[in-house]
């Protein structure tokens, strides 16, 4: 077992941080999932939109959530490496299936708990702790790269910034000031060289702090006592917390063998799958930046950059909306006749988790509010997407017929159908 207290003095064995590693995702993994909880059992009145064109009852996968919370308690507490092994397993596949019957899944903890969990189950054990670091780094640098932008006094590191600026009682900067815009990238650019810098052992030590005292930070102004976030953007500064610290921290211990004979030099085929693991981790997340990959999968967060679909109705068409959507109508917005709809928050409310950031998401929601409505009533779909390679530019147009969205959904390789 390993010893928290003695992490930071004394070296470690790297097996031992990948156990403490792969038990804290678990545990935060139990905590995020019953602070979602409507989002994994079902039965919520926001649309569930399956990965796959494929119906899934459910009630099957009521019965997957409660597989993936008793194996990952098995990962929390179980002592025997065949037990934990057996149950990292069960843990990745009932967390997969659940995915697939909901794309909303895909939040950025979830992901991050399959992907940890996958690379344990892949890698050898002397492959596991370089790799897990990479894994974690890679969170911070696509997420710093997601927000870098000529202005980011729009987006979501400004309003950060902003609030640690009221918490610590400095006043008087205008939000499109000078200062405020080189505050902005310093946050995001410090964010950008945590990232790179926990990835080597020279600059580790103090970057485990600094990456300790960002996530303190963020705790603090995401919470009640400033922005008021929802408690699972805590649970997840939270987690990230707790596995930088055994994940980095300290210094390792070199493991050796007992004599000459015992050096058995790796199979060619296990340096290649811990390279082609690794290329993985760094390029799947940096593709997102390019459109291919997923927003959240790739680590766009806090970010500006993933796809806006916005809905707007006519007020002639306001009273056939369902009742659960009344009260997520937004005041009117030009033209003067049009009432936007806002589905992240319905999204908040009813599954207790922010709506998945991504197009063919956000149109398959939109279809099934608009089925709600006759066939001849009014509304616009305002898009706004990211070029390519430039990100920070954005291009916008709108949607106003049923037949120009149908369109547009025939564009996604995914399922773009809501149940």
């Amino acid at each position: 077992m390993l010893n928290f207290s003695d992490i930071w003095r004394t070296e470690t064995d790297p097996e031992q941080r990948v156990s403490a590693v792969i038990r804290l995702f678990a545990g935060f993994e139990i905590l995020l999932l019953i602070s979602t909880w409507p989002l994994w059992w079902g039965g919520s009145e926001f649309p569930q939109v399956p990965l796959l064109p494929i119906s899934i009852p459910v009630e099957l996968g009521r019965w997957m959530t409660a597989g993936l919370l008793l194996s990952a308690s098995c990962v929390v507490v179980v002592r025997s490496p065949k037990l934990l092994r057996i149950s990292v397993l069960a843990a990745a596949i009932f967390g997969a299936f659940l995915t697939v019957q909901n794309q909303h899944r895909l939040q950025a903890w979830h992901w991050l708990f399959l992907i940890i969990s996958s690379g344990w189950l892949i890698l050898p054990a002397g492959n596991r702790l370089p790799w897990m670091r990479h894994a974690v780094s890679a969170v911070y640098v696509c997420s710093a790269l997601s927000r870098l932008t000529p202005n980011p006094v729009t987006g979501m590191t400004s309003a950060i910034v902003y609030q640690i600026l009221a918490t610590i009682k400095i006043q008087g900067l205008a939000p499109d000031s000078s200062a405020m815009v080189l505050l902005c990238h310093v946050m995001t650019i410090g964010e950008l060289l945590i990232g790179v810098l926990l990835l080597f052992s020279r600059t580790r030590g103090f970057v485990v702090i600094a990456a300790i005292l960002l996530h303190v930070v963020l705790m603090i102004v995401l919470s009640p006592l400033g922005l008021n976030h929802h408690a699972g953007v805590i649970l997840w500064n939270a987690c990230l917390l707790c596995v930088v610290s055994v994940l980095f921290a300290g210094p390792d211990k070199s493991v050796k063998p007992q004599s000459h004979l015992q050096q058995q030099p790796k199979s060619r085929a296990t340096s290649l799958t811990a390279c082609c693991v690794l290329a993985v981790t760094w390029l799947f997340p940096i593709s997102g930046l390019f459109g291919i990959a997923d927003n959240w999968p790739s680590w766009q967060l806090y970010s500006s950059r993933p796809e806006s679909w916005v809905l707007y109705i006519h007020r002639d068409s306001l009273q056939a909306l369902p009742k659960n959507l009344t009260s997520y109508i937004a005041p009117p917005a030009p033209p003067a006749d049009f009432f936007a709809i806002r589905l992240d928050r319905w999204s908040l409310d009813q599954t207790g988790s922010p709506m998945y950031p991504e197009d063919r998401f956000q149109a398959a929601v939109i279809e099934m509010v608009l089925g709600s409505l006759s066939t001849n009533a009014q509304f616009q779909i305002i898009l706004t997407t990211p070029r390519s390679p430039d990100w920070w530019h954005r291009d916008e147009r709108r949607i106003s017929t049923r037949e120009e969205l149908e369109v547009g959904q025939r564009s996604f390789y995914l399922n773009t159908t809501a149940q």
